[in-house]
C-alpha cells in the first residue's frame, strides 16, 4: 500500500524540505501552506516534474491545498 503524507506550511523551509524527501521516498503528498500559494505551485510543479513516475504504481501525485 502506498503511503500518503499530508505537510502543512510546505511553501518554504521545512516544510519544504520535508516535502522533497518524502517525495524522493516514493510518497504521494498532500501540501498545505496560510498563504504563499505561488511558491507551493512551484514546489508542486517541481515534485512533479522531478518524482512523479518514482514508483510502480500511479506515480506520485500532488495536491494543492489551502
Amino acid at each position: 500500500m502506498k503511503k500518503t503524507a499530508l505537510v502543512t506550511g510546505a511553501s518554504r523551509g521545512i516544510g519544504a524540505a520535508i516535502a522533497r524527501h518524502l517525495a524522493k521516498m516514493g510518497y504521494s503528498l498532500i501540501l498545505t501552506c496560510k498563504s504563499d500559494i505561488r511558491s507551493l505551485n512551484e514546489l508542486c510543479d517541481e515534485l512533479n516534474r522531478d518524482y512523479k513516475n518514482n514508483t510502480k504504481d500511479h506515480g506520485t501525485f500532488f495536491a494543492r491545498a489551502v
